[in-house]
């Protein structure tokens, strides 16, 4: 392709929209208010025309005015357009793009360049001040400048003239980050790290020329400069902080480098008048292995009010974060600690959530963050540098790259006391208009909502979720090993999760962005929340990463789950339970845009029905010959009935909970079920009999066990083991059953689980990393009886496990002749009992595999159930490939032969008459009765 900018160039636009009256921002379309489960409330606003200047006072009128005539000043080659550029190393890989594409990625309400490439705000006589690295002659990084931007509102920019140039030996190289200190007596102090000819990282300070002017347009430099140089054998030196005041009556500033090639520091430097500095002896923080540390921010925030604090505030009710940049990875970190102004030495409040090692500032794409004293509104405000995630010969083309966050407040999480709170400040929502209001909707398992707004590619979004707090708390689903980078995304599916917002999605899902939490639960009960954006699906361009972003936040006992997200064209910010967590993301799609730009509520829970908050349910273990008594409360949203096939129910059969026999059980309704197990031994399982219901779970093992008097045919085990094979859909069981009524079939089955829980990564292109996979423990030398059944809905299984052998004893209800197997074919609804001897290499782990029979094995490989069957004494994970199925996958014949080779065995039984004294006693037993009460929840 020709990689130059077309005579309809995509800034052509957008110069008139920069040109308009004021330059100011067009409002947001969109607000919305969301309550999940018990209702939805959604507010969106519609967006409006460029504000007009009237709306400032006299003053603002008269910069205005000199704004206008200053932008005549502006520099040539800023003004003229990067023509012809020849892309060589991406060309062949650029992704089409068309001018509507590149057109519509240019932000509305983000402050970035009019055009080309950037990366210490302050306030100033009314004005808010932004300078921002900025290449002038290119959208790739270069020759690094100054630039300079002005607001009344932190939201509608205008652009100044550029404030500082390379333009001496000691920033020849390019004038880069720095940070202003504003006095007590109203002097401003702009300290900057400028790049020399050969390679050095010198300090330098600039001043404005005249305090009185508002703009504060001319900047000059000290003749004495640099102020700081490297400390001897120190390359890597860089990104002076602001300044704070000690009690000693003398200015700090902190600088971030690197010393052992891997360990990253803050040093300390005193000053009085800034032209002289000292070292101190001492760091501020060091942390090995977490590389150079670059735009180092330290500030205090108050543990008791949401009020800024002066950068030189300390003592009581006060904490100090320290915030780095991670040069390796590009990522910002931050962690609250306790400040030593004696001593000049900050330490963490937990060593486990240090720089680097604990919260990351943003999740997603965000480097370089600032924060500042807003002394107007008594507020800290953080700002960073958004990158371009597409590729340069994409920003090329369209003849600009990156811009800045939104604005955030950041305060002291006085809930959690261990995070900070970031927020859009409140300027954002003067952008809102019209709003429309969505209420009382339910999102089912599965479910997807378009919210028609209209062009949704300007939003502010607020949703609450609510799940029910009785459902959450009772639901085991262990997943700790979820994440949110590696766990596939919003397809990925799970009792509660993902569920959340689709933004800049089109009308047939070939493009969107789902921002949406996922809530795991561990071994010990404990619900763990995830916060993520998925970006895997968000373009279909090729030259464009697609990451999935997100980590855990916390969600306390009476909170609700609440997210705000932020859209404006390429760019999305989300945060999440009042800015606990944020992450921003630049997405690109193709299709996605201007009118074709949808959004969607989804909910995209498996919505499993558990079992007294189990999946599968508890297994009901009895001893023929017991009373049985099933008290079962039916709180799904429709009727349901409860089946055990196989197990005989004297004097009571007509209770088999089945239609026609049985009255359903109306939601919130329950029912008891009495019987005997009478004379009766063997593996079974219950499970709902309406509507499909299987299929969205509500099954568990029913085991009946010999009594002790009676002897079966084999050596009793060490110990029982249950196994549960099925094949699962992720559309649950409403979805599946109006597929069938509308005469479609069932199809490939996404997966199959091993009680509950998917694959065991036995092939990283296959398996994705993240799902929980079933794991039974086994000590070496013992023999254990295996219960394995089949409760899908569709597909026969194949059952085997690695270098094991399989002793079959007992199928649904009667011993057989023993017979051993490598692997048995299970269809759906059969159950079998092993024995099985871990016999086998002590030092390793081994697979158990359930796969599909009859079917193309090519298509069904992923949909392969593996877990893992761990000795007590392995040091090993499982490896080698899978055990083989049987040879033909077609081949009826090894099916049939299996079957008519299970033979029953009549079992013998023996007993013992005790008497003494000639005479006899005479023994009352009484019958236990085994209760149990079984819940079914969605």
């Amino acid at each position: 392709m020709d990689a130059t900018i077309p005579s309809n160039s995509p800034l052509q636009d957008q110069a008139k929209r920069e040109n308009s009256p004021a330059g100011l921002r067009r409002p947001i379309k969109g607000l919305f208010y969301i309550l999940i489960v018990s209702s939805l409330i959604l507010l969106v606003s519609i967006i409006q025309g460029p504000k007009s200047v009237s709306d400032g006072d006299a003053d603002d009128h008269v910069l205005i005015k000199l704004y206008s005539s200053l932008k005549a000043m502006l520099p040539e080659h800023l003004e003229q357009r990067v023509e012809d550029v020849e892309v060589l190393d991406e060309k062949a890989k650029a992704y089409p793009w068309s001018n509507e594409m590149l057109s519509w990625q240019r932000t509305s309400y983000h402050f970035q360049p009019q055009k080309n490439w950037m990366n210490g705000p302050l306030f100033h006589l009314g004005w808010y001040h932004f300078f921002y690295q900025y290449g002038p002659n290119s959208a790739v990084w270069g020759n690094i400048t100054w630039g300079h931007a002005v607001s009344k509102d932190l939201i509608n920019w205008f652009h100044l003239p550029i404030a500082m140039v390379p333009d001496h030996w000691f920033d020849s190289e390019g004038v880069w980050t720095g940070s202003a200190t504003i006095l007590p007596d109203g002097q401003i102090i702009m300290l900057y790290t400028g790049g020399a000819a050969d390679g050095a990282q010198l300090q330098n300070l600039a001043y404005p020329l005249n305090l009185s002017d508002p703009l504060l347009l001319e900047w000059v430099k000290y003749p004495g400069n640099p102020v700081i140089v490297p400390p001897p054998g120190m390359k890597d030196f860089r990104d002076p902080s602001t300044a704070w005041l000690g009690p000693d009556k003398k200015w700090r500033i902190t600088i971030g480098s690197l010393v052992n090639n891997n360990t990253g520091i803050a040093l300390v430097y005193k000053t009085t008048d800034f032209k002289t500095f000292e070292l101190l002896d001492g760091l501020l923080h060091e942390i090995p292995g977490t590389g150079m540390w670059e735009c180092i921010d330290f500030y205090p925030v108050s543990l008791t009010t949401k009020d800024g604090l002066d950068i030189s505030a300390y003592g009581p009710g006060v904490k100090h974060v320290l915030k780095v940049s991670m040069a390796v990875g590009m990522e910002d970190y931050y962690a609250i600690g306790t400040y030593d102004p004696i001593n000049d030495k900050w330490t963490p409040d937990d060593p486990k959530a240090d720089v680097g090692i604990g919260h990351r500032v943003d999740d997603g794409k965000f480097y370089a963050s600032k924060t500042f004293y807003d002394q107007k509104k008594k507020r800290r405000i953080t700002w960073a540098w958004i990158p371009e995630s597409d590729s340069e010969s994409s920003d090329l083309l369209k003849g600009w790259a990156s811009l800045q966050a939104i604005p955030r407040t950041v305060v002291f999480d006085t809930k959690t006391r261990t995070n900070l709170l970031q927020w859009p400040v409140e300027e954002v929502e003067s952008l809102r208009s019209e709003s429309y209001d969505f209420g009382n909707l339910k999102l089912e398992p599965g479910s997807v909502l378009p919210l028609n707004i209209g062009s949704a590619t300007q939003l502010d979004i607020v949703a609450t979720f609510e799940i029910d707090n009785e459902a959450l708390q009772s639901t085991v689903e262990a997943s700790v090993d979820y994440k949110c980078s590696t766990s596939g995304g919003a397809g990925s599916r799970g009792v509660f999760g993902p569920f959340g917002i689709l933004v800049l999605a089109d009308e047939l899902f070939s493009e969107l962005t789902p921002i949406y939490f996922y809530i795991s639960k561990e071994p010990n009960g404990n619900a763990k929340t995830h916060f993520c954006a998925d970006q895997s699906r968000s373009s279909k361009a090729s030259d464009v990463a697609k990451p999935i972003y997100g980590s855990d936040v916390p969600v306390l006992h009476d909170e609700n789950f609440l997210m705000r997200i932020l859209v404006d064209h390429s760019i999305v910010e989300s945060f999440a339970q009042g800015g606990r967590r944020v992450i921003t993301s630049r997405v690109y799609p193709t299709k996605a845009i201007n009118r074709e730009a949808k959004l969607f509520v989804f909910n995209n829970a498996t919505g499993v029905i558990a079992v007294n908050g189990m999946f599968p349910g508890p297994v009901i273990n009895v001893t023929t010959n017991y009373d049985v008594t099933l008290n079962v409360h039916n709180r799904l949203n429709e009727n349901l009935l409860m089946t055990w096939p196989g197990v005989h129910m004297r004097h009571t059969s007509w209770q088999d909970g089945v239609l026609g026999t049985n009255c359903p059980i109306q939601s919130g309704l329950n029912w008891t079920y009495n019987f005997q197990v009478k004379d009766q031994i063997g593996s079974f399982f219950y499970f709902p009999s309406l509507n499909l219901q299987r299929a969205s779970g509500g099954f568990g093992a029913f085991i009946i066990m010999h009594r002790s008097v009676v002897n079966p045919p084999f050596r009793d085990p060490d110990g029982d083991v249950v196994v549960m094979i099925g094949d699962w859909y992720n559309r649950d069981h409403k979805a599946l059953r109006a597929d069938l009524d509308s005469g479609k079939v069932l199809g490939v089955p996404d997966g199959v689980l091993i009680n509950g829980k998917g694959p065991y990564r036995y092939n990283p292109t296959l398996v994705p990393k993240g799902i929980s996979y079933e794991t039974i423990n086994v000590d070496p030398g013992r023999t254990y009886r295996v219960h394995v059944h089949n409760v899908g809905i569709s597909t026969c299984l194949n059952f085997r496990i690695q270098n094991h052998v399989l002793l079959l004893v007992e199928t649904e209800g009667f011993y057989v002749t023993k017979r051993t197997f490598t692997s048995l074919d299970i269809h759906v609804g059969q159950s079998y009992t092993f024995l099985v001897t871990m016999d086998q290499n002590a030092r390793s782990d081994y697979y158990i595999v359930a796969s599909a029979r009859f079917v193309n094995q090519s298509l069904w490989q992923r949909v392969t159930g593996v877990a893992i069957l761990h000795y007590s004494k392995s040091k090993q994970k499982a490896a080698g490939p899978l055990p083989d199925p049987p040879n033909v996958a077609f081949d009826k014949s090894f099916v049939l032969n299996q079957a008519l080779s299970i033979r029953p065995r009549k079992p013998s039984f023996t007993s013992t008459i005790s008497s003494s004294n000639g005479g006899s006693k005479l023994f009352l037993l009484l019958l236990p009765v085994f209760s149990a009460f079984i819940a079914a929840l969605l």
